[in-house]
């Protein structure tokens, strides 16, 4: 009995001594999970989900899986990770996407915060960063939700991103505390390798510079290292060597020119400056404050050295056949792990912990009212669709979205063109001629 109780009083305490741990990512694995469970399928979702209103896992749905994989390599592009995970969680009902995306996004957050402080996430001041870390996110980075909620594209980028960040963690730990143990990191190498081109660029710079401090600078490296190079060169070679990315690369008529170069170096730097300029003004601020205060900025080789591996994966973008917003998010994780590298606050009070969560709640609501709104479009137009489709009418005009988006808030609707592409998706998912928008 005596054992017991000991036994039931050591759990209470450790909970206990785990409060902070617990609520913040609780918190966050809600807050993620609640906003997604009222997402809608949305763009590419329609492309890649291969069974139309079924959610009836069998064999012959897995092999159309398969086909599919084999016809997207060859004829668009190589992210056979990204594509194969896409579509594998569109096959059952979306309930399963909702669960794991908020686990992941949680853990995304974290991993975040163990770059920056090199430290597990446990107390009130570790609480208070990470929710600092999600609210920055979404108030820096332009319509995060677009790639943190919506099926195809949180997959393809924080999905593929965290797990290049996890995989180099051991890495991290190496140079942290000389711990020299990674199972696996040739096979994990390959799966890490073909996630995403710029970020494979990226890598491979990664192991260049930690090659030439080795070799000029006699700075050491991992029993691992040429197993995880060779394991991501071979998952960069299957990336890149894809015959659909000539096809792709052909589709869109693009050459690589100075001009090209020229245009995307001008988006980056635009990228940099406008799209993240709330960051700057927090960075600015916060650093008034905390020179003010008398302390100074604490600089560390290894977020030095992520922050410029995050560069050459926006840079490398230079050289693809198209870009958008998403496509710079690893620089701007990398970005963010070094100014919250620069800071060390040892404690946060409890007037400044009340704060961050409440203004995470204060997000979390505003996110939540406008994906409400969105799934209600959503229902209304897919109801629509199919009355009028038993009704033999293959050629729809819709109703746009009604309400405008923000920073805050994305939605990848149907648009005015009926040629585009995410309109025949959508055309095709519900067997229709057409589909389009009214013009405002």
């Amino acid at each position: 009995m005596k054992n017991f109780i000991y036994k039931n009083n050591a759990l209470l305490l450790k909970i206990f001594e785990a409060r902070f741990q617990i609520f913040s990512n609780a918190t966050l694995f809600l807050f993620y999970f609640l906003i997604c469970v009222f997402t809608p399928y949305a763009a590419d979702d329609f492309f890649y989900k291969i069974n139309p209103n079924d959610y009836a896992l069998t064999m012959t749905k897995i092999g159309e899986l398969f086909d599919f994989q084999i016809w997207h390599y060859f004829n668009w592009g190589g992210r056979i990770t990204v594509i194969f995970l896409i579509q594998l969680f569109l096959l059952p009902s979306k309930i399963l996407f909702n669960i794991v995306n908020a686990l992941i996004q949680v853990m995304l957050i974290n991993t975040i915060f163990y770059y920056s402080f090199h430290k597990v996430a446990m107390d009130k001041r570790d609480a208070f960063f990470l929710f600092l870390i999600n609210n920055l996110i979404f108030l820096s980075f332009y319509k995060y939700s677009g790639v943190s909620i919506y099926l195809t594209s949180t997959i393809n980028y924080t999905w593929m991103h965290l797990l290049v960040l996890l995989y180099y963690i051991p890495y991290l730990k190496f140079y942290l505390y000389g711990k020299n143990k990674f199972k696996f990191p040739l096979l994990f190498g390959i799966v890490a390798g073909c996630t995403n081109e710029h970020v494979f660029i990226a890598q491979l710079f990664l192991f260049f510079g930690l090659y030439f401090l080795h070799f000029y600078k006699k700075i050491k490296i991992p029993t691992y290292f040429f197993r995880s190079f060779i394991g991501v060169f071979i998952g960069g070679l299957i990336l890149l060597s894809a015959p659909g990315n000539f096809i792709r690369a052909k589709t869109i008529s693009f050459d690589i020119s100075f001009n090209s170069l020229i245009d995307y170096l001008t988006y980056d730097i635009n990228w940099l400056i406008l799209y993240l300029k709330p960051l700057w003004f927090l960075f600015i601020v916060l650093t008034v404050i905390y020179f003010l205060l008398g302390h100074r900025f604490k600089y560390n080789y290894p977020t030095v050295f992520l922050f410029f591996i995050g560069m050459v994966s926006s840079l490398a973008m230079s050289f693809s056949p198209s870009f958008h917003n998403g496509t710079n998010l690893f620089f701007f994780f990398a970005l963010i792990i070094f100014i919250l590298s620069l800071f060390d606050i040892t404690r946060v009070g409890n007037w400044s912990f009340a704060l961050i969560t409440s203004s995470t709640l204060i997000l979390f609501t505003y996110l939540l009212y406008h994906h409400l709104l969105i799934n209600k479009y959503a229902m209304e137009i897919e109801e629509y669709i199919i009355n009028q489709k038993s009704n033999g009418n293959l050629e729809l005009v819709v109703d746009k979205y009604p309400s405008m988006t923000n920073r805050f808030i994305n939605y990848y609707g149907i648009e005015t063109d009926p040629k585009c592409a995410r309109n025949k998706h959508i055309a095709e998912y519900y067997g229709l001629t057409t589909i389009q928008t009214l013009e405002n």
